[in-house]
C-alpha cells in the first residue's frame, strides 16, 4: 500500500531543484506533500477541494517566482494545470485600474498570484470575493502572498481556502555559502570551504554576478580549482564596480537653474511668460532698492540666492509657507488620499508607494465613492468636526541675488 504513493526519480529531481534556491528550499517537504496528496486525491482517500498555497514572503528579493517554476513543473505533470504560466494579479489590477478580481476572466495563465499589499487589499475584507472566484476558477491555482502575516481568525479563513503554506525567508549568510558550493560543486569545481564563507558576504544579486563571472573564469582557464586569491581578486572586482546608489549620482550631477529647468519643460508657455515677468519686476525692484511686499494680497517675498535656485525648493518653500499660515487657524497639511461618500470623507494615509491612491480609486469606481484627492490635503476641526478644506491660491515673489 505504501508503495503505491513513494516518489518516484522525477519527482525526486524536481523536488532537489529547491536545494540551490535560496530562501526557499525551505519548501521542498511542502511540495512533496503535495505530490502525495495528489497521489491521495486520486485514489479518493484525501480531498481538500483545491491546490492553492499561502506563501509568507519576508524576502526583498524576488524569489517567489524561482519557488513557482518547482511547482509548475510538479503541477504540469499530474495535469492539475493546463500551463506553466503565472500570472499577477497586481500588475493586471494596476494597468487597467480595475477591481482586483473582476478581471480573471480571460485569462489564460493557470497560475495567479494574490499579492494584498501590492493590490492594495486586506485579506479580511475580501473573504467573499475570494470565495466567489476560487469556486469560479477551480481549474487554476492561486497563490496568496501574505505579506501582512495575518493572524488569527482571517489567518484561519484564509487557510480554508488555500490548504497549503509555504514561507520564503531572507537570504542568510548560509544561504549564500550554500549558493555557491552547489553551483561550483554543479560544474566540478573545488575549493576550500573556509574561502567560500568569505566569499559569500556580500548582498545576493551581487553574489550571482560574481559567481557567474568565477565559472567563465574557470572555463576558460580550465581551471578546477579556485582559490583565496582568485576568489579575493573576484570578489574586489564587483567591489570596485559597484554601481553607486541614485543619491550619491544626485549628489554629484550638476543642479540647473530654476529658470533653466522651468524652461526645458514642454509647454507651459504661459507660465514661462509670467514667471519672466517676476523675474525682471523683481530684478527692476532690486536695483532701485525697492522689493515689494502686500499682506492684502496674499504675497510672501523670500531672499535666496539666484544661483542656488531649484524648482523643486520653489515647491517646498511654497507650501512651506502655506503650511505655516494655515497652522495658525489650527489647519494642517497632510499626505493622504481622500474620499467623500454621503459627505462623509474618508482618509487614507501612508507611505509612498503603500496604494494609498490605488485604494480611493478602487472606493470610487466599486463602492461609489466621490474623489477628493491623492497627495495633499488640508483638515482641521470646526467645533470638535474634522473637516477637509480646499486649497486656495497664493502668490510667491522671489527676491533673487
Amino acid at each position: 500500500m505504501v508503495s503505491n504513493y513513494k516518489l518516484d526519480s522525477e519527482d525526486e529531481k524536481i523536488l532537489n531543484e529547491l536545494d540551490n534556491l535560496c530562501g526557499v528550499f525551505q519548501n521542498k517537504e511542502v511540495l512533496r506533500d503535495i505530490i502525495y496528496y495528489i497521489k491521495l486525491k486520486e485514489k479518493n482517500e484525501l480531498d481538500f477541494g483545491n491546490y492553492n498555497i499561502i506563501v509568507r514572503n519576508d524576502s526583498s528579493y524576488n524569489l517567489l517566482n524561482d519557488l513557482l517554476k518547482v511547482c509548475c513543473k510538479i503541477f504540469l505533470k499530474y495535469n492539475i494545470i493546463e500551463n506553466a504560466k503565472v500570472c499577477y494579479l497586481d500588475k493586471i489590477v494596476n494597468n487597467r485600474r480595475d477591481c482586483p478580481f473582476d478581471k480573471i476572466i480571460g485569462i489564460e495563465e493557470s497560475i495567479i498570484v494574490v499579492n494584498d499589499r501590492k493590490l492594495g487589499i486586506d485579506y479580511n475584507d475580501e473573504l467573499d470575493n475570494l470565495r466567489r472566484i476560487l469556486n469560479q476558477f477551480n481549474n487554476k491555482v492561486f497563490i496568496f502572498e501574505d505579506t501582512n502575516f495575518c493572524e488569527g481568525e482571517t489567518d484561519g479563513e484564509l487557510g480554508k481556502l488555500a490548504p497549503f503554506r509555504m514561507t520564503i525567508d531572507k537570504i542568510s549568510l548560509d544561504d549564500k555559502i550554500m549558493y555557491c558550493k552547489n553551483t561550483l560543486d554543479e560544474y566540478n569545481i573545488k575549493y576550500k570551504k573556509q574561502d567560500i564563507k568569505t566569499y559569500a558576504d556580500v548582498p545576493f544579486w551581487i553574489l550571482k554576478n560574481m559567481v557567474i563571472k568565477l565559472l567563465i573564469e574557470c572555463k576558460i582557464k580550465n581551471l578546477d580549482f579556485v582559490d583565496k586569491q582568485m576568489l579575493k581578486k573576484n570578489k574586489e572586482f564587483y567591489s570596485k564596480n559597484k554601481p553607486k546608489k541614485r543619491k550619491e549620482k544626485m549628489i554629484k550631477q550638476k543642479k540647473k537653474n530654476a529658470k533653466d529647468e522651468l524652461n526645458e519643460l514642454i509647454g507651459l508657455n504661459d507660465i514661462k511668460k509670467q514667471m519672466e515677468k517676476i523675474l525682471n519686476y523683481v530684478k527692476l525692484n532690486k536695483e532701485r532698492g525697492q522689493m515689494p511686499s502686500n499682506s492684502d494680497l496674499n504675497q510672501a517675498l523670500i531672499c535666496v540666492p539666484e544661483k542656488e535656485l531649484y524648482l523643486p525648493d520653489l515647491i517646498y518653500l511654497a507650501l512651506f509657507m502655506f503650511a505655516k499660515e494655515l497652522n495658525k487657524e489650527d489647519k494642517y497639511f497632510i499626505h493622504c488620499a481622500i474620499v467623500e461618500k454621503n459627505d462623509k470623507a474618508i482618509l487614507i494615509s501612508g507611505e509612498p508607494g503603500s496604494g494609498k491612491t490605488t485604494l480611493a480609486m478602487y472606493l470610487c469606481m466599486e463602492k461609489g465613492y466621490n474623489f477628493v484627492c491623492n497627495d495633499r490635503a488640508v483638515i482641521g476641526m470646526e467645533k470638535g468636526i474634522p473637516y477637509i478644506y480646499i486649497v486656495v491660491h497664493c502668490k510667491l515673489i522671489l527676491e533673487l541675488e
